[in-house]
């Protein structure tokens, strides 16, 4: 199937195979590195809770990037950026949202911005609350 879609290509309606796909790499990569089970707990959550319908999954490297789909397209402006850190042992979201090349250059480095850290067990109560505290995120995900 392949994760490889480029920007403002049309995408899918369901996107849970592309969830699948990922979560079955992802396995692959916790079966040697156990620490980062806690991605493919966050994973299965969104599989499990049809989340995956809506929301484009990507990888980089053991990283993983959820994006938020415009109009049934790709959109990587507004991805989140879930990543485990062996040293700190702690899981990282970051959200940058690129503003619109249009924008008056004084409102170019206004852009949204959104970045927490939590312990793995709690990466899926994290995820909620950030689905909890963007409108829109939650709008799409959460409209099955």
């Amino acid at each position: 199937m392949g994760l490889h879609f480029c920007e403002g290509e049309v995408i899918p309606k369901d996107l849970t195979p592309y969830w699948t796909e990922v979560n079955d790499e992802y396995r692959q990569i916790t079966d040697a590195k156990l620490e980062y089970r806690c991605l493919r707990w966050l994973l299965e959550h969104i599989i499990d809770s049809g989340y995956s319908k809506a929301l484009f999954p990507r990888t980089s490297l053991f990283d993983l990037l959820v994006s938020l789909p415009v109009d049934g397209k790709v959109d990587h402006a507004r991805t989140l950026h879930i990543a485990y850190d062996e040293i700190g042992r702690l899981v990282s979201m970051q959200l940058k949202t690129w503003p619109d090349t249009d924008l008056l250059p004084e409102k170019i480095g206004k852009n949204s911005q959104w970045s927490t850290s939590c312990q793995p067990s709690e990466v899926i109560a994290t995820f909620e609350h950030f689905l909890d505290q963007h409108s829109d995120w939650s709008h799409v995900a959460r409209q099955t």
